[in-house]
């Protein structure tokens, strides 16, 4: 049996990351903030399956290395989605000014 030893309990912050992610949708603190429970969530299930014997004794270091800021001292996960969503909600921003624009200017073009 794989895993196990503190009952799944990755599996649980995974459903929390979700839910954050679903309630907070479009919010890029809570988005990175679930980045960061995902990270937590592997490094929680390397741990618990070396602590189960299904892996071997240092197999969850680089998991856990990654929670901890990783080896270039940033979240690196977490930073590059806040990153994409943040690029995501400019590109909607500025579709949403051209289409603005483009019906102020054709109220100005009827009106005349």
């Amino acid at each position: 049996m794989s895993g196990g030893s503190y009952d799944y309990i990755y599996s649980r912050i995974d459903d929390a990351a979700d839910s954050i992610e679903a309630r907070h949708f479009g919010s890029p603190l809570h988005t990175a903030f679930a980045a960061h429970l995902r990270q937590c969530s592997k490094a929680m299930h390397d741990i618990e399956w070396v602590d189960s014997g299904d892996y071997s004794p240092g197999d969850e270091a680089e998991s856990i290395i990654e929670v901890l800021g990783g080896r270039g001292g940033l979240n690196s996960s977490a930073v590059e989605q806040t990153a994409k969503l943040l690029r995501n909600t400019v590109e909607r921003l500025e579709d949403l000014l051209k289409t603005e624009r483009s019906h102020q200017q054709g109220k100005t073009i009827g009106s005349s």
